[in-house]
């Protein structure tokens, strides 16, 4: 007879498994995404610091001081979107193998 209790802890035990190689690889992966996002973050800030210190010119300049504005802002949400979406396609594909590995009783690679 199956002991489907013990079977669920070792499945289990293998995601865990799954779920630290996937962060372990993602970390990688993204360390230089988040690396260049830091450095324009970092720009746009010293930029605007600087410009806070002198009032508006024009139109033109109030323009290019709302694109910075949402130049960074848009960065700022990408950088959280990118790294849960790419979570969430890892997740996904981890999951899948899991599943197939549980329903053919092999290894992931044989499936």
């Amino acid at each position: 007879m199956v002991n489907y209790l013990l079977e669920g802890e070792k499945l289990f035990a293998l995601l865990i498994r799954y779920a630290a190689t996937r962060n372990a690889d993602l970390s990688e992966m993204l360390k230089r995404y988040v690396d260049v996002t830091d450095c324009f973050a970092t720009l746009i800030c010293a930029l605007t610091c600087m410009l806070s210190d002198q009032a508006t010119k024009g139109l033109q300049d109030r323009v290019v001081r709302d694109l910075m504005a949402d130049a960074f802002d848009f960065l700022y949400e990408a950088r959280s979107l990118t790294l849960k979406r790419t979570q969430m396609l890892m997740l996904t594909r981890s999951g899948l193998r899991t599943r197939c590995w549980i329903g053919c009783g092999k290894s992931t690679n044989a499936c």
